[in-house]
């Protein structure tokens, strides 16, 4: 995914070209002027000059850049589902399961931050955006009808850059959130930085929709929840935060 220069940058850079090239310019003359007079006295002087020109060159470059440079924030990418121990995710375009617990930690771990869905995931979600979210939602089709409140595009790496931008205080969000669904999954997972995983103790044959292998050379553990039980189903949980080695 490229990333535009911003603007002070590119000015920080001409300036920096055109005060070498200036430095430059008084050397050359200052030394034609030393093959008229003294040459080995104008030589030191010269070499002086030029260090100390440099020196304070690139000083001055340094306070520019570190006063105009944009400072571009990485984006964590992340995904957060909720797995059975088969990797099984959904069926019918829907959850497996509804841990009153598990809905919580979502709401909790996504708030505030850019979420990014398929179409279909968004049609689960009684096709309404998640609020206090800016809701990106994958459709390779025209969506003439789409409901406000969501940013429509076409692929993942646009969404991505969508999920980038920076908000209304020129803030760049410091994470994203990939929520759904099994294809959106796959393919995000070569692109994320962390993984939110709620790993249900159950399995489901009846599944349709499965998460893919979470390969432990790819990530680590960085942290581990106790074993929770939810009383609707029966099922023990387990919140697991995995980082990319």
């Amino acid at each position: 995914m490229s990333l535009k220069v911003h603007q002070p940058r590119l000015e920080c850079r001409r300036m920096q070209i055109d005060v070498l090239a200036d430095f430059k310019k008084i050397f050359v003359k200052n030394m034609t002027v030393g093959f008229k007079t003294n040459w080995n006295i104008t030589l030191t002087i010269q070499i002086q000059l030029l260090y100390y020109c440099q020196y304070f060159h690139f000083r001055l470059i340094n306070i520019i850049f570190e006063r105009t440079t944009y400072n571009h924030q990485k984006m964590e990418k992340c995904i957060i589902v909720a797995v059975a121990d088969n990797w099984a995710i959904g069926k019918n375009n829907d959850l497996l399961w509804h841990i009153s617990e598990d809905l919580k930690y979502f709401k909790k771990t996504t708030m505030g931050s850019p979420v990014i869905m398929g179409f279909m995931t968004f049609k689960s979600l009684g096709s309404k955006p998640l609020p206090k979210r800016k809701n990106i939602v994958i459709s390779i089709f025209p969506w003439d009808d789409a409901p406000s409140g969501i940013t429509i595009v076409k692929s993942l790496e646009e969404a991505y850059q969508e999920a980038e931008k920076p908000d209304e205080n020129g803030q760049i969000p410091e994470k994203c959130f990939v929520i759904g669904g099994g294809y959106t999954y796959k393919e995000a997972m070569q692109f994320s930085d962390t993984l939110y995983i709620t790993h249900v103790h159950v399995s489901r044959e009846d599944a349709e929709v499965f998460f893919p292998v979470i390969d432990p050379v790819v990530w680590r553990t960085e942290s581990v929840s106790a074993v929770h039980n939810d009383p609707e189903t029966g099922y023990d949980y387990q919140f697991v935060i995995y980082k990319r080695r």
